[in-house]
């Protein structure tokens, strides 16, 4: 025994465990029976409770408006991508039309079959 009847490590029933007291002295109050659960906090305490509370709150709420903002940008991105994808399908598609009549106009040069070319025709991109 030692300062006011403790032993080093221990703490007196009923007081409040504070971060600075071991795991190892928890366990031990634990096994002796010491430590309750039933913790008698001050008004100071609780105020601080309720301000930090508060300040998680805050912090959680900013983090939910940056990642709502955050997932509007990545949405607008991808709608974006897929109009470009749709654009890009459409002129892909015109192309292909355009070398298939051209092909089968080639096709029909090299029978014989003469047909008037009409560059009157445009493509859309």
């Amino acid at each position: 025994m030692t300062i006011a009847g403790l032993e080093p490590g221990r703490a007196q029933r009923g007081q409040l465990i504070t971060h600075e007291d071991s795991i190892e002295d928890i366990e031990i109050q634990k096994l002796n029976g010491e430590f309750t659960e039933e913790k008698i906090y001050t008004s100071t305490e609780v105020e601080k409770l309720r301000t930090d509370l508060e300040i998680k709150t805050k912090q959680f709420e900013n983090e939910r408006r940056t990642w709502a903002q955050e997932k509007e940008k990545v949405l607008r991105y991808q709608r974006h991508l897929q109009m470009n994808y749709v654009q890009m399908f459409r002129r892909t598609r015109v192309l292909e039309q355009e070398i298939e009549s051209l092909t089968i106009e080639l096709e029909l040069d090299k029978t014989g079959v003469k047909k008037k070319l009409d560059l009157s025709q445009t493509i859309e991109l």
